[in-house]
């Protein structure tokens, strides 16, 4: 460095004034250091660190080289070639505030651009700083370690004890690419620091999914056992119950699930599972309590609703030896009662200050709506079994209901307290014939009797139903005499098994459809098998699968219409429509499925669309009502910014009662879960190939598509065109503008690019400013020059022209001789003329200096493979940009 030169070098210095600390620059910039965590994670980068130095201290022949981080209070060496990794400052924030303002690396911070001494002797501002003077260095060259939006974070330096000559132009252009280096390998350790994170984020849904998955098979084996009770009433309640509590318990994230029975004042607990670390808590429990030691499971047992307490020790009413025993968090479940004594299921964690989940939450719900279930119905049950035995007792002297008559079908006696409840007096005398005329069962089987036949059966009388024997009579010859019946009221058991047999069907339909969700529920196959066991769940009778193309929908009385909307380009579209309602004749629905259904229609039927809404009677829109409609859910199922992307619409002939749209709501949550999942998948697999900036394909796409581009053509044995383009002076636009004008310059040009693509090319972005074009050579117009109209003494003499013969010369990328020969013009002008229209349109977009260099390499002329097609490729357009001395092409 000459006098001039170094004097100007140090009055820059001298008026270069730190970044103060707290101000908002140097607060940006410490945000950007500590998003990469040099300092934490230097065992991670050591090696690479270590490397580049060394490398550095080889090119450049000093003896050492240093790679370095500032942070607000010390500067960290990352890696050292001569010298052993320390810490600058070891005395606080006053002395790391010093070697801020008085060492040479702060000035290349703070300019943000190279500063090379070549000797510090000469130089007056560097004659009194402690890196010259304690430790004698006499020659500095460091460059900035920048990250891509603009904030400096350390710095590359070489120090020795020796000047040296100033450093050409190329050789401080290396030392910026090593600089370059070391910012990619803190690139490349962010990006597998996200890459963890979201591996962690898949984890979490994974472990979600399985949790889901768990308490469905314990709803499900829970299901079996009420079922299970219900069918063999030697199973007591109470062993019934303790299992239903233990099965709970072990997939609740508990640490002790109790049943505890209440009689009167008093309340005795029976632990069914505990996890190890609760086992001398269990031993604790299995004692009685009073009601003044424990009023909240009292209060729980008077209710319906679980009840769920995450800080127990502090509610009114807790038992103070739970707490001290170590009792966090608790839920009260009411789970059923037998005569006077009833069930609460206690489910308690330990140590834990983690609340309960919705998941956990439902599930206890549910469970308790089963229990409690169970406990009804199996009261039920016993006393039937008791009212029976007490009804075979009183027949043998006076049946409930004891009918017979003679041969002619009169009846000759009737007896019984059951008549009462047919309200049928005087029937003695009359004809089986007359008084139930309006029953043929009744009539049929009392002259099969008659007949000589003696069986059992089921008839309804009214709303109540009887269990029958029917006995034949013969006189003395063995004729027919008559016919002898005895029948009981059995409506409540009817009642409850077909009360049973809905809920297992629900039970069931719900898991089927569960497993349904968890796949592609927008897969047509799917999103069918989905709706149909969301239709079984709500006991909507037999499926029609037929598609709706006429002016009716018919279907067995009872059912429902279920169509999953999807929005599209044009409005919205049935993914799946199952079911049909009786007596509909609905062509506006029709219509509806015909096509696409504009957003605003759709919001018209629902009113909203980011929550539940149940549309009956006055409410319902488009004259519904008049087609016989009273009934319409409208459930989204996924929403984006306000607006619904999925949306799952029920109709009916009667409006949907609570417990439908519970069932409904509990559907559309795991239609919903489904959905929100493949949603996610979907944007982590766009992000992984897509460059955020302009919206291309990143080198990840490229590696991909192009393989696959090579496979292509090399079957069909088709041409492939790989066109490599450098957009140039980016770097200019960046520092004479800023990075906001060169990213709006960025961002314009590959829209540019696009636009002028050959059919079926595609455009990829590698990172700053390279770019890579992929198509086939079918896409390519057919223009020669007797199209183009240019002879060959007319050829153009400058511009883009000769970056397209310098990318038709030979497969090693040498340019060829100029004025090109006409063959050589005829083959290269159709692979980038759409080049320079895209150069012209970024232009006149406002970048009026934009300009681009590019190579082309073809299969399988230049190469056979995909890396050998992009190295061929790249080859010639730097071999262009060197021929011109790095000008535009």
């Amino acid at each position: 460095m000459n006098t001039a030169t170094q004097s100007s070098a140090a009055q820059a210095r001298r008026d270069q004034s730190p970044g103060e600390p707290g101000t908002a620059p140097e607060l940006l910039r410490l945000v950007a250091l500590a998003r990469y965590h040099p300092v934490q994670h230097f065992p991670l980068h050591g090696v690479a660190f270590e490397r580049l130095a060394r490398l550095a201290a080889r090119l450049f022949q000093v003896p050492t080289a240093l790679i370095s981080f500032m942070d607000e209070e010390r500067q960290w060496w990352g890696a050292s070639c001569g010298l052993e990794l320390v810490k600058l400052s070891e005395h606080g924030t006053g002395a790391a505030q010093e070697l801020w303002t008085q060492e040479l690396c702060s000035v290349v911070m703070q300019s943000g651009q190279p500063l090379i001494v070549a000797d510090t002797a000469q130089d007056e501002t560097c004659e009194q700083r402690p890196l010259v003077t304690g430790n004698g260095v006499r020659f500095y060259a460091g460059v900035p370690l920048m990250t891509p939006d603009g904030h400096v974070i350390g710095t590359l330096c070489l120090l020795d004890s020796a000047p040296h000559a100033p450093l050409t132009p190329a050789e401080q252009q290396t030392l910026t690419d090593l600089a370059a280096l070391v910012m990619d390998e803190l690139e490349l350790r962010l990006l597998a620091v996200t890459s963890e994170r979201q591996s962690s984020a898949h984890e979490l849904l994974s472990e979600d999914l399985r949790e889901a998955l768990a308490q469905s098979e314990t709803l499900q084996a829970i299901s079996e056992l009420s079922d299970l009770g219900l069918s063999d009433l030697s199973l007591s309640l109470d062993d019934l119950l303790l299992r239903t509590v233990a099965l709970c318990a072990s997939v609740c994230d508990v640490d002790l699930g109790s049943l505890v029975a209440l009689h009167g004042d008093r309340a005795f607990i029976f632990p069914a599972w505990h996890s190890p670390r609760a086992q001398s808590l269990a031993a604790l429990m299995s004692r009685g309590l009073r009601r003044s030691e424990c009023q909240d499971l009292w209060n729980t047992a008077g209710g319906r609703a679980p009840v769920f307490v995450n800080d127990d020790g502090a509610q009114r009413g807790a038992h103070l030896a739970m707490t001290q025993a170590g009792i966090r968090a608790q839920t009260y479940v009411p789970v059923g009662q037998r005569g006077g004594v009833q069930f609460v299921m206690v489910l308690s964690r330990l140590d834990r200050d983690r609340p309960w989940r919705p998941q956990q939450r439902q599930l206890i719900t549910a469970v308790a709506r089963l229990t409690q279930g169970l406990a009804l119905q199996r009261q039920q049950q016993e006393a039937l079994a008791s009212s029976t035995a007490q009804l075979e007792l009183a027949l043998d002297s006076a049946p409930l209901i004891l009918f017979g008559t003679d041969a002619a079908g009169t009846f000759q006696v009737v007896r019984g307290s059951g008549l009462s409840a047919l309200n049928m007096g005087g029937l003695t005398g009359r004809s089986v014939d007359d008084v139930f005329a309006d029953a043929p069962q009744i009539v049929s089987n009392v002259h099969r009797a008659i007949g000589g036949e003696n069986f059992d059966d089921v008839v309804t009388v009214g709303h109540l139903t009887y269990d029958v024997r029917y006995l034949h009579t013969p006189d003395t010859h063995g004729n027919p005499a008559g016919m002898l019946g005895v029948g009981y009221d059995v409506t409540e058991r009817v009642q409850s098994e077909r009360r049973a047999l809905q809920s297992q069907r629900e039970a069931e339909a719900l898991l089927e459809l569960a497993q349904a969700v968890h796949l592609d529920v927008l897969d047509p196959q799917l999103a069918d098998a989905a709706l149909d066991a969301l239709l079984r769940v709500l006991g909507r009778g037999p499926v029609d699968t037929a598609p709706v193309d006429a002016g009716s929908i018919n279907a067995a009385p009872g059912g429902g219409l279920l169509i999953l909307w999807q929005l599209g380009a044009d409005g919205y579209h049935p993914v799946s429509q199952r079911g049909a309602a009786a007596g509909l004749s609905l062509r506006t629905l029709n219509r509806l499925h015909a096509g696409a259904v504009p957003v605003h229609i759709y919001d018209s039927l629902i009113g909203v669309t980011d929550r539940n809404v149940y549309l009956g009677g006055r409410t319902l829109p488009l004259g519904l009502t008049r087609a016989g409609v009273e009934g319409v859910a409208a459930l989204p199922l996924l929403c984006r910014a306000g607006q619904c992307l999925v949306g799952l619409m029920a109709y009916a002939e009667r409006p949907w009662n609570p417990a439908e749209r519970e069932l409904l709501e509990t559907a559309a949550s795991l239609f919903g879960a489904g959905l929100e999942r493949r949603q996610k998948v979907l944007e982590l697999e766009y992000d992984a190939r897509t460059d955020a900036l302009t919206g291309v394909g990143n080198r990840r796409a490229l590696n991909v598509a192009l393989a696959n581009a090579v496979a292509q053509a090399s079957r069909h044995q088709s041409g492939l065109c790989v066109v490599s383009i450098d957009l140039d002076g980016l770097k200019a636009v960046n520092d004479q503008y800023g990075h906001a004008r060169g990213d709006a310059l960025l961002s314009q040009f590959s829209t540019d690019l696009r636009a002028q693509l050959p059919v079926g090319g595609e455009l990829y972005r590698l990172g700053g400013d390279e770019f890579v074009a992929v198509y086939s050579e079918a896409g390519l117009p057919e223009t020669g020059l007797a199209e183009t109209g240019l002879a060959e003494a007319e050829l153009p003499e400058t511009g883009l022209a000769e970056a397209e013969l310098a990318v038709a010369g030979t497969a090693t990328g040498h340019p060829a001789s100029w004025p090109p020969n006409a063959a050589g013009y005829q083959r290269c002008r159709p692979c980038l003329e759409w080049l320079e229209r895209a150069v012209a349109a970024t232009r006149r977009s406002g970048f009026e200096m934009t300009a681009a260099s590019a190579g082309t390499a073809r299969f399988p002329e230049d190469a056979t493979t995909a890396a050998e097609l992009l190295r061929q490729s790249d080859e010639r357009l730097y071999a262009e940009k060197e021929r011109r001395g790095n000008g535009r092409a």
